[in-house]
């Protein structure tokens, strides 16, 4: 039962993995979008906080990192999609 249970988690987590990789790809071949920027956001946040995930201290700081400059990309495209609405409406 503890292997099947373990085998859940590995690949629960590589799985959490490739959707982090393949939202950055998609992100730096042209769909920069708030959406998917925000996608990108949690599942950092979820990588660097996941109770499975045996984070030494240079990965962590390598996850939290990443979530800072995804934070960052994000807070500027939604300032810049806020921008573009109000463009729009006026």
């Amino acid at each position: 039962m503890s292997d099947q249970l373990d085998s859940i988690t590995t690949a629960d987590v590589s799985h959490l993995h490739a959707a982090t990789c393949l939202a950055i790809t998609q992100f730096t071949q042209g769909r920069r979008c708030p959406c998917l920027a925000n996608r990108i956001v949690l599942l950092l946040q979820y990588l660097a906080t996941h109770p499975e995930l045996p984070l030494t201290s240079t990965s962590k700081e390598l996850y939290l990192n990443l979530l800072d400059y995804w934070q960052q990309v994000n807070r500027e495209l939604k300032l810049h999609h806020q921008q573009e609405l109000a463009l729009v409406f006026h």
